[in-house]
C-alpha cells in the first residue's frame, strides 16, 4: 500500500460521497480539491460537509495517522489549516499545532477491494520483464496512449527549458553563457556532461569571445578548464603548445579550475572521448562567431546539420587521446550526435528564450522534433517489443520521459495509462 493509491481514490472519487469520520461525524465530499505535486498538504481547495458544516481548505493524506507526527506536521505552519486528515489506517488521534483535534477519515473500509487487488497486481514484479503494465497495455485505447505520449513530450521539453530559465537567471541574463554551458553538457555526454557544464560555469563567456579567433587558444581553454593539460603524455609539440597557451590564458583571465577533477573515458566509444568532443566544440565556436543567433534562428534539420557539422582540429584526425597515433579518420560531428544537440540544447534553449520574450513557439519546436529520427536504445527497444514503436524523436523522447519518471519509479497512478487501468474498475 502506498499513498498514491489514497490520492487516486480520493481525487477520482472511488469511494462513497457520504462517509463518516473516525469520531462518527457524517462527512460528504463536495469537491476533493486539487492534487499538490510540491511541498505542503496533498490537496488544496477541497470542499467538504462535516457534521452539516461546510468547510473549504486543505486535505492531508497518510497511510497511518501517526505519520502526521513522524513527518513533523504538528510543528509546520503549512499544516495548521487542514480541514481533514485522510488515512488508510487510523492508529492514533492527531492534534494540530494549537492543540485542536484534526478530523480524520479512515479509508480502509471504504476502498473497493477490486481497486486494491488491481493496484497490487499492477505493482507486482512477478512475470514482468520491463514495466508494470506490460501485460495490460492491449486494453489501453490507442487514442489515450497517443494523447498521453504527446503530453509527455511537452512536459519533458518544458522541464528542460525550466533548467535553462534557471541558468539564465544564474548567469545574469546572459544567453550566450547559457548556450555555452548547455553545449558543454551535451558534448560531455552522460559520463562528463555535469562536470563539463560545471566547469563551463566558472568560465565567463567573454573569455570565449576574446579567444575564439584562435583555434588553438579555444582548444587550450576547453581542455584546460576540465583539467586535461596537467601531465605531459609524451613529447608532442601540439600538447606543449596547448599547455603553454592555457598557462597564459589562465594567468591572463584568472581562471579557477575545479580541484581534483578530470574527464572519464571508461565505457565510452572513442568517437565520444572528451578529447574529440571538446576539440569539436572549440572548432564550432572558432568557425561560428554568431553561434547563439544562428541557434535561435534554426528552424530545420538541414540547417542544424550544416551548423553543427564541424570537425575536430587536424591533430585529432590521427588521434583519440594525446600521444597515441591511430589511422587517419577526420572526427566530424555526425548527424546522430547533432540530433542529441538539438533535443537537449537547441530546443529547450529556444523555448526558454521565447518565453522570456513572451513568444509562443511550441508548434514550431514540435515540427522540428518530428523531423528527427526516433532514438534507438534499450528503453526504446523494450517499448517496441510491447508494440509501441515511435515514428520520430518527439515520440521516443516522450517514451524516455515515461520510463524515467513514471515506469521506473512505479508512479503508475500519476500516469494516464495506470489511471485508466484502475478507472476501469
Amino acid at each position: 500500500m502506498r499513498e498514491d493509491l489514497l490520492h487516486f481514490v480520493w481525487q477520482h472519487l472511488k469511494i462513497p460521497l457520504r462517509l463518516k469520520t473516525t469520531d462518527g461525524a457524517p462527512l460528504r465530499i463536495l469537491y476533493p480539491g486539487e492534487l499538490n505535486k510540491g511541498s505542503g498538504p496533498d490537496f488544496s481547495n477541497a470542499q467538504l460537509l462535516i457534521d452539516n458544516i461546510q468547510w473549504a481548505g486543505n486535505v492531508e493524506m497518510h497511510l497511518r495517522s501517526s505519520d502526521w507526527y513522524s513527518h513533523g506536521h504538528q510543528d509546520d505552519p503549512k499544516y495548521s489549516r487542514i480541514i481533514l486528515h485522510v488515512v488508510y489506517e487510523d492508529d492514533m488521534p492527531v492534534l494540530s499545532g494549537d492543540g485542536q483535534l484534526v478530523p480524520t477519515l479512515e479509508l480502509r473500509t471504504y476502498i473497493p477491494p477490486g481497486i486494491i487487488e488491481s493496484y497490487r497486481a499492477l505493482l507486482s514484479r512477478k512475470e514482468k520483464s520491463f514495466i508494470n503494465c506490460e501485460k495490460l497495455l492491449p486494453a489501453i485505447p490507442e487514442a489515450l496512449l497517443s494523447s498521453w505520449i504527446d503530453e509527455l513530450y511537452l512536459r519533458r521539453l518544458n522541464s528542460q527549458s525550466q533548467h535553462f530559465d534557471r541558468l539564465y537567471r544564474e548567469n545574469d541574463k546572459h544567453w550566450e553563457q547559457v548556450l555555452f554551458q548547455a553545449l558543454m553538457r551535451v558534448f560531455g555526454s552522460r559520463k562528463n556532461g555535469s562536470f563539463f557544464s560545471e566547469a563551463a560555469g566558472r568560465l565567463k563567456f567573454s573569455v570565449i569571445r576574446k579567444t575564439r579567433t584562435s583555434a588553438l587558444g579555444l582548444e587550450a581553454l576547453l581542455f584546460g578548464i576540465v583539467g586535461m593539460l596537467g601531465k605531459s603524455p609524451g613529447t608532442e609539440s601540439y600538447y606543449f603548445q596547448l599547455q603553454r597557451e592555457f598557462t597564459f590564458l589562465k594567468r591572463k583571465y584568472r581562471l579557477r579550475l575545479l580541484p581534483g577533477r578530470s574527464p572519464e573515458y571508461f565505457g565510452q566509444r572513442p568517437s565520444n572521448f572528451p578529447t574529440i568532443r571538446l576539440s569539436q566544440l572549440a572548432m564550432l565556436y572558432h568557425k561560428t562567431p554568431d553561434l547563439f543567433s544562428r541557434v535561435i534562428a534554426l528552424n530545420s534539420l538541414p540547417e542544424a546539420y550544416t551548423l553543427f557539422g564541424v570537425a575536430a582540429s587536424p591533430y585529432w584526425s590521427t588521434h583519440y587521446v594525446f600521444g597515441r597515433t591511430t589511422r587517419y579518420i577526420p572526427k566530424t560531428v555526425n548527424r546522430k550526435f547533432i540530433d542529441l544537440i538539438i533535443l537537449n540544447a537547441v530546443l529547450p534553449l529556444k523555448l526558454s528564450f521565447a518565453r522570456q520574450r513572451g513568444e509562443h513557439i511550441h508548434s514550431q519546436l514540435l515540427d522540428l522534433t518530428r523531423q528527427i529520427k526516433a532514438e534507438s536504445n534499450g528503453v526504446i527497444d523494450n517499448f517496441i517489443s510491447l508494440g509501441i514503436k515511435p515514428d520520430h524523436a518527439q515520440q521516443s523522447q516522450a517514451l524516455l520521459e515515461l520510463y524515467a519518471n513514471y515506469c521506473s519509479r512505479h508512479q503508475c497512478l500519476s500516469c494516464a495509462v495506470g489511471r485508466q487501468l484502475l478507472n476501469q474498475i
